[in-house]
């Protein structure tokens, strides 16, 4: 599993404010694929995991704490 999900058996709601679009968009991939949205957002959170330590180690730095939260 995931660094950031060490135990899947401990849940909590998420609330995110996206567009109507991105909304729709998500869950119809998820449909298309046939996986639930909270495996979506799984996958999706392990790729930009890998995608972080990328381009960390393409710059030779890590990333300062807090960034991720300037969205």
């Amino acid at each position: 599993m995931s660094e950031m999900f060490p135990d899947p058996t401990k849940t909590a709601n998420l609330n995110l404010k996206v567009s109507e679009d991105a909304r729709w968009a998500f869950k119809e991939l998820c449909v298309r694929h046939r996986m639930s949205q909270v495996d979506g957002f799984r996958l999706a959170v392990r790729l930009l995991e890998e995608h972080l330590k990328g381009a960390d180690a393409q710059h030779g730095s890590a990333r300062t704490e807090g960034t991720a939260d300037r969205a």
